[in-house]
């Protein structure tokens, strides 16, 4: 009698219509919690400086040309982080309700395009949808500070997000040499959102080139290089140097230098990336070489190959995001997000 119950269960729970609703249902439920969670996570700390336009004395930021001019002071006195920090300034001109909203469809947004990678050209499966969320909920070290925080969800749930649709071209097309955007349009496109998606987080701009140069030499020896690979590879490089080429960065470092001696920021940088590596990142490198040969052992056929190599290189990219912070003279564990 129960052996029949659970048969039952599992042939609904595994039926491709059912999927489909237990799927829909599952977002609108995402969607739900987050926007719950924004609505408790007050204002605080730079969201009130981002209120206000950068660098003159309590202007409040009433429109879009105020961001404008706030970043561009932003720019050349604090930082070179324009996409991210438009973003936020942008949300907080916003009525709080309408700004929890467009945060919490962010990150909706966020586990869906995570999904169609994980999940690429297969049916509806709401079990990997949960995992992804769960694991997002369980691995994220600084959730409150990188999905609520406005400040904090601009820069690195939006700019994670901007770089995830970025390289998603470059994903299916590796997975399906089929996919073909061809024309003036899709290379014009793809230049232009990978400016953006260059611009929005030093680490994660350095790794973006590198995932995207590592996809573009793959290209190169299948004989199928497009064009608009070419022109995103160089939209996401010019993004990256406006990006690391703003005189607010220098000025930003040149302030840090005079809070600590140099020496003392090297040392504590390597022994703090140390800390983050054993305590965040190795854990979920355990599970992935435990999981690599499991499913190397299960499926030996060609597209899993494919999957299994494509999952070393972004294994191996969010390494180069993690080395890249060594520049960087602090390491908060927000900066993990992306990794």
């Amino acid at each position: 009698m129960i052996d029949s119950i659970f048969k039952i269960l599992f042939n609904l729970i595994t039926n491709n219509k059912f999927q489909k609703i237990f799927f829909a249902v599952s977002f609108i439920g995402i969607f739900v919690l987050m926007y719950l969670l924004n609505r408790f996570y007050p204002l605080f700390a730079d969201d009130w400086n981002y209120s206000f336009v950068w660098g003159s004395d309590a202007v409040r930021v009433e429109g879009i040309c105020d961001i404008i001019k706030s970043q561009y002071n932003h720019y050349f006195t604090w930082g070179g982080r324009v996409v991210t920090h438009f973003i936020a300034q942008s949300l907080l001109l916003l009525d709080p309700v309408w700004h929890d909203v467009i945060n919490a469809l962010a990150f909706v947004i966020f586990i869906y395009v995570i999904y169609r990678i994980s999940n690429y050209n297969c049916k509806a499966n709401f079990f990997i949808l949960i995992l992804i969320f769960l694991f997002v909920w369980f691995f994220q070290p600084a959730f409150g500070a990188t999905l609520l925080w406005i400040t904090g969800s601009s820069n690195y749930l939006w700019g994670t997000l901007l770089i995830l649709i970025f390289v998603f071209p470059y994903y299916s097309f590796y997975r399906n040499p089929d996919y073909r955007p061809e024309g003036f349009i899709a290379c014009l496109c793809i230049f232009l959102i990978g400016i953006v998606a260059g611009w929005t987080n030093e680490n994660m701009s350095v790794a973006s080139i590198f995932l995207i140069f590592l996809f573009c030499i793959i290209y190169k020896k299948r004989g199928k290089l497009p064009a608009w690979a070419i022109y995103g590879l160089i939209g996401v490089c010019i993004g990256c140097i406006l990006l690391l080429v703003a005189p607010g960065n220098y000025v930003r470092l040149e302030n840090a230098r005079e809070s600590f001696k140099e020496p003392d920021i090297s040392f504590f940088d390597l022994s703090l990336m140390f800390s983050h590596y054993v305590r965040y990142i190795l854990p979920l490198i355990v599970l992935y070489i435990i999981l690599f040969f499991v499913v190397k052992k299960l499926s030996d056929n060609s597209e899993k190959k494919k999957i299994i190599f494509v999952s070393f290189i972004f294994v191996l990219t969010s390494h180069v995001a993690f080395f890249a912070m060594i520049a960087a003279p602090q390491f908060p564990i927000r900066a993990l997000f992306g990794i």
